[in-house]
């Protein structure tokens, strides 16, 4: 009995710590959910509430700018896109010279032996743009349509030739023609021996597209990647800020080059984001 009158109350000290160290456990649960609510809580998209940016690779070059939050449901993003100045260089097409008809036999003397020459293409642009990404599904949600503007840059192509050959005939020949045919349009060397020309689409351009990730982002940093295109309409050739009319022989519609049938410049980039504020 006596043993019983002891331990009695140890067991119940006990089973008392036990409950107390239970209730203990449940009330930081409770707070570390609190926490976490209260954690998304302060996180809200409001109007202009956050900043953040973005950089990455992509096919308009190297894009990077700033973003900040309207609603849940809207982003609004600006940047700027600079591509490198990629070359590519074509096949060689042949020269159509035309001499006058008062040359002499000394003027025909210095017509080229080789009459080929290919044209260089620099891709080297810089744009701006502003875009709307709209999140259907709203809350921290990470697939978006995307609609915007985009400015400058309307130069999509910078052309450019040079034959060594054609500029020792023109020294000695000035009246004469040297004519070289690029995608059914006729570009005209200089006394240089020169062609310098561009591909030009609109300075203005819209885009639309989609978009999976956040440019304000709840984390510090996160991961946005874009498909789209923009519209640049008809694009144009110019050769010294004159525009180029086409070749008459030119008119077959199966023939159009593929830029003609669809005027547009497609976008796919990758981009790191960062919260700001």
């Amino acid at each position: 009995m006596f043993f019983l009158l002891t331990i009695l109350p140890l067991v119940a000290i006990a089973q008392e710590t036990v409950v107390e160290e239970t209730i203990s456990q449940k009330e930081n649960v409770q707070k570390v959910k609190a926490q976490k609510k209260n954690k998304d809580t302060l996180f809200d998209r409001g109007v202009f509430n956050h900043l953040g940016f973005y950089a990455g690779p992509g096919t308009e070059g190297i894009s990077f700018g700033i973003a900040t939050c309207i609603t849940p449901y809207i982003e609004l993003s600006a940047g700027m896109n600079i591509m490198p100045g990629i070359k590519i260089k074509t096949d060689e097409n042949e020269i159509d010279i035309e001499f006058p008809q008062n040359a002499s036999q000394e003027d025909w003397q210095s017509y080229p032996s080789y009459t080929e020459v290919g044209m260089d293409l620099n891709l080297s642009r810089t744009s701006f743009d502003v875009k709307a990404s709209i999140y259907p599904f709203g809350g921290n949600s990470t697939f978006c349509f995307v609609t915007g503007l985009s400015f400058g840059g309307e130069k999509l192509v910078k052309l450019e030739a040079h034959s060594d050959a054609i500029a020792s005939m023109m020294q000695k020949v000035p009246q004469a023609k040297a004519e070289l045919g690029f995608e059914d349009h006729s570009f005209f060397f200089d006394r240089q021996g020169d062609i310098k020309g561009d591909i030009r689409g609109k300075s203005v351009s819209p885009y639309l597209g989609i978009g999976v990730g956040r440019n304000v982002g709840q984390k510090s940093v996160g991961f946005r990647f874009d498909l789209g295109c923009y519209f640049t309409g008809k694009v144009k050739f110019y050769q010294n800020d004159r525009e180029l009319s086409k070749n008459i022989y030119y008119d077959e519609e199966e023939d159009k080059p593929i830029y003609e049938k669809i005027p547009i410049y497609p976008v796919m980039r990758f981009c790191i984001t960062g919260k700001i504020l």
